[in-house]
């Protein structure tokens, strides 16, 4: 009996020393992250940069592809907090739409941090962003420099998001008191197809434009591919983001003559690194911003993501 007592004693104590051991141990983190799509330049190494950091940290990451779908964004959202991932990294298909899936997120106390475009509503930890005001401003300031008092521009614009909206802000701003916005179209969908619909209307019904202000690379190409087709030489366009095709043509000094420049990688870094700290108890900012630069044929064969 006393060797028996012994024995169960031993093994209490050796249950005991694992128990506290994995008290101690570190919660695996899991970080999963929802983009509008991956089928696009500017997201691949967002996405590709966020993977690596996450790796780096040690944590493991998951990602949902939305394909430009809000109804399969929410889905891929609720399968996220299924999954009970540690926080979940969030770029939103439609800014107003995603509110639900936020507040999913936020009612399974996972929390939530946007990137390149916000949520309108729920609980957002942190915004990880460029600062797409001033996007819009740099992309006005030098469309104003290079035209005369009083001409007139377009806006070929996108679906209701916030990135796009607050560029628009910062574009009409920049030449509010010089140019006059001649026209200002929104496509229905942040697809090459609707923007170029938008801009065939544009310079079909507006035949004194002098230039298009295209709220990101995607709708710069599809606006200047428009413009060449209907053999306009009197109109150039200027984007957002920075993509290396646009890149390109604008150091061709083509129809795109420049492109306000993102850092998308630097923001997917960013995002998981934010995650990461704040799950282990760093306060954050609201916002935190990754810079721009000003693409020209000047600087064109310099810059890259």
């Amino acid at each position: 009996m006393a060797h028996q007592c012994k024995f169960t004693l031993l093994f209490a104590a050796m249950a005991l020393t694992l128990g506290a051991r994995a008290a101690d141990s570190p919660k695996e983190i899991k970080i999963g992250a929802s983009y509008m799509t991956l089928n696009n330049i500017f997201f691949d190494p967002m996405n590709a940069a966020a993977s690596e950091a996450a790796k780096k940290a040690g944590a493991n990451y998951v990602v949902e592809d939305s394909r430009l779908d809000i109804s399969r964004q929410i889905d891929g959202v609720e399968n996220l907090v299924a999954q009970k991932v540690s926080a979940i990294i969030l770029n939103p298909v439609d800014s107003d739409a995603i509110v639900p899936a936020v507040l999913s997120a936020n009612k399974a106390n996972i929390p939530v941090f946007t990137i390149d475009v916000k949520a309108k509503g729920g609980n957002v930890v942190c915004h990880i962003t460029s600062d797409n005001v001033e996007a819009g401003h740099l992309a006005g300031e030098f469309v104003a420099q290079r035209l005369p008092q009083g001409a007139k521009v377009g806006i070929v614009d996108g679906p209701p998001i916030s990135t796009f909206q607050q560029r628009v802000e910062g574009f009409t701003n920049a030449i509010s008191g010089k140019l006059v916005v001649g026209a200002h179209q929104n496509a229905l969908q942040n697809t090459p197809e609707a923007f170029t619909a938008i801009t065939e209307n544009l310079i079909t019904g507006n035949p004194d434009l002098k230039a298009i202000f295209a709220v990101n690379d995607n709708a710069a190409e599809a606006a200047a591919a428009a413009i060449e087709t209907s053999g306009r030489k009197d109109v150039w366009v200027v984007g957002v983001d920075g993509i290396p095709s646009v890149v390109k043509t604008t150091a061709q000094d083509g129809i795109i003559k420049a492109t306000v420049g993102q850092q998308p990688g630097q923001m997917g870094q960013l995002a998981v690194e934010a995650a990461i700290r704040y799950l282990n108890g760093e306060k954050l900012p609201a916002e935190i911003k990754s810079p721009l630069k000003l693409v020209t044929k000047e600087n064109a064969g310099s810059f890259h993501w």
